[in-house]
């Protein structure tokens, strides 16, 4: 019940900073020139409301990457002890003593599923690392669920996998939209927005671009 409260809390003060968009005069007056110049207003609340509830601090992960390498690890154990296993084909067809009588096949029968069972418990490990990954790679949702509130998506999935981003982590994300919509970042503007959202009165326009630049030299983006 402690995720549910916490995700309730986060809706909470994602509804109240999306209600301070529209009646704080200053915040108003800068979302609206950003919608002027290009930016969906929806999309953009969306970004800017996230980023009020997010962390300023990045939480632990539920799935480190060293657990995600554990699994593709597990995944090609599996498949070795499949290909050791060939030599003893033939077991598996007449001296089955390995499992009750009454799950024994008849000769000539198939022999028992173990390597097929192992080689798919490896792909199905195999999988779940790759979905992992996709899921913790990415600012944007891969979860492949239904198009529905996404306000709601992102708190039910941070819930499930723990958080992905801090409010740091996410401003790029925020600044790359803007940049796609209006052709520029927009930095002060921005500047005064995210500064609102993550309740920092001295964030500042070098911050902001300081951010950008770092995950320009992260993601190697020119």
């Amino acid at each position: 019940m402690k995720g549910i409260s916490q995700l309730k809390a986060r809706l909470e003060i994602e509804q109240q900073f999306a209600a301070r968009l529209v009646n704080e005069r200053e915040l108003a007056k800068v979302f609206k020139a950003l919608c002027d110049l290009g930016c969906e207003p929806a999309e953009l609340q969306r970004l800017i409301v996230r980023l009020s509830s997010l962390p300023r601090e990045k939480a632990k992960r539920r799935f480190a990457v060293k657990d995600r390498r554990r699994l593709e690890a597990l995944a090609r154990k599996l498949e070795q002890v499949a290909e050791e296993l060939e030599p003893f084909y033939n077991l598996f067809f007449f001296q089955t003593w390995l499992v009750p009588e009454a799950e024994r096949p008849h000769k000539g029968r198939s022999p028992i599923p173990i390597q097929p069972q192992l080689r798919q418990m490896a792909q199905q490990l195999r999988e779940s690392a790759k979905k992992v990954k996709q899921l913790y790679g990415s600012g944007k949702d891969k979860t492949g669920l239904p198009d529905v509130n996404p306000a709601f998506l992102s708190g039910w999935r941070n819930f499930l996998l723990g958080d992905t981003h801090a409010a740091y982590e996410y401003i790029p994300f925020v600044v790359e939209y803007v940049q796609k919509k209006t052709g520029a970042p927009q930095i002060p503007e921005l500047t005064t927005l995210i500064g609102a959202a993550i309740g920092d009165r001295d964030f500042n326009v070098e911050q902001l671009k300081m951010i950008c630049y770092r995950r320009k030299r992260t993601t190697g983006k020119k």
